[in-house]
């Protein structure tokens, strides 16, 4: 039987158990966010959650809820400044509805910080949508040295280029990993069969040639190795 590893699940004592054995806490960080016609709009969170629980049922610790407010790209086109999945036309993609500023999502994640130590965790782990994992990641120096606990994200050297976790926008990574993950909620047939015709918002490799279920699973069981052995090692540091 698999232990019970979210904390919206968790009973206090259970809480408290977990925490004395392994004072981790992961962050998915998700948005709600147009990916193509085929993924869900919240594909970000929901591979960094199915990530994140399967290394708690190994390694330790508690799985948060998502945050699904997060930072985007900005770029400017025609003077005006578009961000997250807005295309250069100034369409606003259906369903992106996540996007907050740079110094609010630091303030969210200090606080989050704040709150982790006040309720026993020594690190977090945090990781997901790509901006988001930039911003968690600059703040890890001013959050160790204030509130001493330790900042982790997924980020490491690949040892094979061909699994990238998280990699790409609605492209072969994120597709791979949400078809091993959840494939009953991937629709490959709403991509236009149209090899020309490039998909609306994928950003990567086309997921109509590459994507399987198959290449989800290596990637994942890939990443999980690297990300137990890190994640052990730093735990045995600091308990």
């Amino acid at each position: 039987m698999k232990p019970n590893v979210h904390f919206i699940h968790l009973k206090p004592h259970e809480l408290a158990e977990r925490i004395a054995d392994c004072p981790l806490a992961y962050l998915p960080l998700g948005t709600l966010e147009y990916h193509s016609y085929h993924l869900p709009l919240g594909a970000d969170g929901m591979q960094a959650d199915a990530f994140f629980t399967e290394l708690a049922e190994s390694v330790g610790g508690v799985v948060l809820p998502m945050l699904f407010l997060g930072t985007a790209q900005a770029k400017v086109v025609d003077g005006a400044e578009l961000h997250g999945s807005d295309i250069p036309c100034g369409q606003i993609l259906p369903g992106s509805l996540y996007r907050i500023s740079d110094e609010l999502f630091a303030e969210i994640i200090e606080n989050i910080a704040k709150l982790c130590v006040r309720t026993g965790f020594k690190a977090l782990c945090a990781f997901g949508h790509g901006p988001s994992n930039a911003g968690f990641y600059n703040l890890k120096d001013k959050m160790e040295e204030k509130y001493g606990i330790k900042f982790i994200n997924c980020w490491h050297e690949n040892p094979d280029p061909e699994l990238l976790f998280m990699a790409d926008h609605a492209a072969v990574s994120e597709t791979s990993v949400m078809l091993h993950y959840f494939e009953d909620l991937v629709d490959m047939t709403l991509l236009p069969k149209d090899l020309n015709e490039w998909p609306l918002a994928v950003s990567g490799n086309d997921p109509r040639l590459y994507a399987s279920k198959e290449l989800g699973k290596r990637t994942v069981e890939c990443h999980l190795e690297i990300m137990k052995q890190r994640l052990n090692q730093l735990m045995e540091s600091i308990k």
